[in-house]
C-alpha cells in the first residue's frame, strides 16, 4: 500500500537560524510540549530577562553575567536568578540554539563527599565517649505482647476515649483561658484538690477547680498515668487542625468572638473527632530504657566499627539483629538488593559486639524509624569535635570497600554486593573473606588492647604453689580437697 502524499501544507518546525530573540525561542518551545505545566513560568522569566538584559539571540556568557549582576543589583533572590538562567538554558537547547560553554547549571557545583581515611575514622571513633545522642531507646522485647500480638508501648484510643479527651480539653481551653500547647506539661500530680498549677515553658498556669472540671479530670484518668491529656511533643500541629474541623463541622467561620452556646455546639461534637489515634504508653509499661555516657559510647563504637567492617548501608545496619550472628559468621541479605552477605567473626568483630551486647534485645545497634537525621547530625558533630572533614556512613561504606578491594579484587566485590559472576556457584565467600582479614587494614584506636607477652613457664615451685592455690578454688568437698592435696604433694616429691 502506498501512501499518498500530502498536497496540503505541511506544518515544519522553523530552523532555530529564524529565531531572533529569547522570546521567539520560549514560544517556540512551548509549541512543541502542548501539555507543558511551567508555562506561565516560562513567560515570567523571559520578560524578567528582557527588563534586565539583552534578549537578542545569541545568548553569550558575557549577557548572562551581565543578566546576573543587574539582578543582583535589583535585589532579586539567588534563586530566582539561577532559576532563571537555568531555565533560559533549557529553551535554547531544546529549540537548538547556540548554547554558552559553561552549560545549563551555573552554580558552582557541589563538592563531591570525599571518603575518610583510616586516620580520620580513628580519630572519630577514638572520641566516642563525648556522643550526646541517643538519650534512650525502646526496649523491643519489653514493649511487645506475645500474647496479644501488639506493642504495649502504643496504646489504641476507641471514639469513647477521643470523646472524653476533647471533651476536657474544651472545657479546660475555656474555663482556663489556657493556650493548647501548655497542656503537654500537665500532669496528675500538679492536680489538686482545689486548684491546677503547673510550669508551662516559662510561664506558671493556674485554674481554680470547680465540679465541672472535676468531672471532666475523671473521665480522662484512664488515659495516660503520667499526663492529664497526654499529647505528644510534635502533635500539637494535628490536635489544632482537628479542633478547626470540628469548628467547621459546627458551623462556625472563626474562633474570634464565639458564643457559649457555639462551643455547646463543638463540644456535642467531639464524639466525631478522629485524632489522636494512639498514644505512647513507653514510660508506663518500663520499656523505655535510658542510656548513659557509657552506653552512648559503646554504641557508637560499634556503629562505626561494624559499619567498617561490614560495609552494610545504615538502612540494613539498623536492621542486624542478634539472630543474624553466629559463632563464626554475621549472615545477612541486604534489603535494597537481595543480595546475600556473610561476614567473617574475628576477635575484634566479637569485642565490639559484645560492647553492645546489652542495649538492646533484638537489635545489635538500635537506631529508632525517625532517628537517621539525627544519627547523621550527631555524627557530623563528633567529625567536627575530631576536627576531622564531616563524613556520612555512605562514605564510611565506600571506605569499608576500597578497603577489603586492596586486599583482593573478589573481597571488594563480596563486600559490595556486586558477586563473582558466573564464579559465585563455585567460591566460598566466608572462606574469601576470613583470608582477606588478615590483611584488612584497622585504625589503630579500633584494635583491642594489645596482649602481654607470654610469661615464662614457671619453676617447679612456683607450678606446686599455683596448682595448690587452684584446688582450694573448686567446688570440692574437704575430704576431695585433702585427698586433691596429698596426690600433689606425692607427684611434687617425686619431681624435686
Amino acid at each position: 500500500m502506498t501512501r499518498k502524499p500530502n498536497k496540503g501544507k505541511t506544518s515544519r518546525a522553523k530552523p532555530a537560524g529564524n529565531l531572533r530573540t529569547l522570546r521567539d525561542a520560549v514560544e517556540r518551545y512551548i509549541k512543541s510540549a502542548p501539555d507543558l505545566r511551567s508555562k506561565g513560568k516560562l513567560r515570567y522569566e523571559v520578560n524578567c530577562w528582557e527588563k534586565h538584559a539583552k534578549a537578542t539571540l545569541p545568548i553569550t556568557t558575557a549577557d548572562i553575567e551581565h543578566f546576573r549582576r543587574l539582578c543582583l543589583e535589583a535585589k532579586l533572590s539567588p534563586t530566582t536568578i539561577e532559576g532563571t538562567i537555568g531555565d533560559m538554558l533549557t529553551v535554547l537547547r531544546g529549540t537548538k540554539c547556540k548554547v554558552p560553554e559553561r552549560g545549563r547549571c551555573l552554580k558552582k557545583p557541589r563538592p563531591t563527599a570525599k571518603q575518610p581515611s583510616i586516620e580520620d575514622l580513628g580519630k572519630v571513633y577514638a572520641i566516642a565517649r563525648s556522643a550526646q545522642w541517643p538519650r534512650r531507646t525502646v526496649n523491643g522485647e519489653r514493649c511487645y505482647d506475645g500474647a496479644s500480638g501488639k506493642q504495649q508501648c502504643w496504646r489504641d484510643w476507641s471514639d469513647d476515649d477521643r470523646l472524653r479527651f476533647w471533651q476536657t480539653l474544651l472545657v479546660l481551653t475555656v474555663r482556663g483561658g489556657v493556650p493548647i500547647g501548655d497542656f503537654r506539661e500537665l500532669k496528675w500530680k500538679n492536680v489538686a484538690r482545689s486548684y491546677i498549677e503547673w510550669q508551662a515553658g516559662r510561664s506558671r498556669r493556674l485554674i481554680i477547680m470547680t465540679p465541672e472540671i472535676k468531672q471532666h479530670l475523671d473521665s480522662v484518668r484512664h488515659l495516660d498515668q503520667i499526663y492529664v491529656l497526654p499529647i505528644g511533643k510534635w502533635s500539637v500541629r494535628h490536635i489544632r487542625c482537628e479542633l478547626n474541623k470540628l469548628r467547621k463541622k459546627a458551623g462556625l467561620p472563626t474562633w474570634r468572638n464565639v458564643l457559649p452556646k457555639d462551643l455547646e455546639k463543638v463540644y456535642h461534637l467531639a464524639g466525631t473527632a478522629k485524632r489522636p489515634v494512639r498514644t505512647f504508653n513507653g514510660d508506663n509499661v518500663g520499656c523505655v530504657r535510658k542510656w548513659s555516657d557509657d552506653d552512648r559510647e559503646r554504641f557508637w563504637r560499634a556503629l562505626l566499627f561494624l559499619g567498617y567492617w561490614t560495609g552494610l548501608r545504615i538502612g540494613d545496619l539498623r536492621r542486624l539483629t542478634w539472630a543474624s550472628i553466629s559463632v563464626d559468621r554475621i549472615e545477612w541479605s541486604a534489603s535494597k538488593t537481595g543480595v546475600p552477605h556473610v561476614f567473617p567473626m574475628t576477635p575484634e568483630v566479637q569485642r565490639h559486639l559484645d560492647m553492645v551486647r546489652g542495649l538492646d534485645a533484638v537489635y545489635v545497634v538500635p537506631v529508632a524509624n525517625g532517628s537517621l537525621r539525627l544519627l547523621r547530625k550527631e555524627l557530623n558533630r563528633l567529625c567536627r569535635l575530631a576536627g576531622v572533614e564531616p563524613f556520612g556512613l555512605q562514605m564510611v561504606r565506600r571506605a569499608s570497600v576500597t578497603e577489603w578491594g586492596c586486599t583482593t579484587n573478589d573481597a571488594g566485590a563480596l563486600i559490595h554486593g556486586s558477586g563473582l559472576g558466573v564464579r559465585d556457584h563455585y567460591v566460598n565467600p566466608l572462606k574469601v573473606l576470613t583470608r582477606a582479614a588478615q590483611r584488612f587494614e584497622l585504625p589503630e584506636s579500633m584494635r583491642g588492647p594489645t596482649r602481654p607477652t607470654p610469661p615464662s613457664e614457671p619453676s617447679n615451685g612456683d607450678s606446686f604453689s599455683v596448682t595448690l592455690a587452684l584446688i582450694a578454688t573448686l567446688p570440692l568437698s574437704p575430704d576431695e580437697k585433702a585427698e586433691a592435696v596429698r596426690r600433689l604433694l606425692a607427684e611434687h616429691a617425686q619431681c624435686s
